[in-house]
């Protein structure tokens, strides 16, 4: 057996219930035909980067397994005639794939996406409201132009 990671992006419309059985659906299909789970993950709802199926949106589904090869070909196929799932993508991987990396790895990303949204919101209230402060410019008058003035008015 070999090891593989499958992601698919499934309608935004598929929330709760009806996406954890889609989910369920796939890690059932995998497991009946001799298939090792290791790890499911949600990534959640995302944007896509273009429509597909007139869809802006999609929710992000990876299951990580170990399995023969005409396992890959028939879940493959069983996404594509599915109409919610909007893409798939399967990888082999080269060695079994270690869930305290990618655990790890997640935190660490959390972690930078609660930096970067409080950073965000620091930087919009920061400069909310200036241009209001910022004072109009007022003309400065030299000393030559003032003499030429007097010169021309006498």
């Amino acid at each position: 057996m070999r090891y593989y990671e499958n992601l698919f992006i499934v309608n935004p419309s598929y929330e709760g219930e009806s996406l954890n059985g889609l989910k369920n659906q796939f890690v059932q299909f995998i497991e009946d035909n001799g298939g090792r789970i290791y790890n499911v993950e949600d990534w959640g709802k995302k944007r896509l980067a273009y429509k597909i199926d007139k869809q802006k949106y999609g929710s992000y589904i990876l299951i990580q397994f170990a399995a023969d090869g005409s396992v890959i070909r028939e879940l493959e196929e069983t996404q594509r005639l599915n109409d919610s799932i909007l893409g798939t993508i399967t990888v082999r991987l080269n060695e079994e794939p270690d869930l305290s990396k990618r655990r790890q790895q997640m935190e660490e990303q959390a972690a930078d996406e609660d930096t970067a949204d409080a950073e965000d919101d620091f930087e919009e209230d920061d400069f909310e409201g200036d241009e209001e402060d910022v004072p109009a410019e007022e003309e400065t008058v030299e000393e030559d132009d003032v003499q030429e003035e007097e010169e021309e008015n006498a």
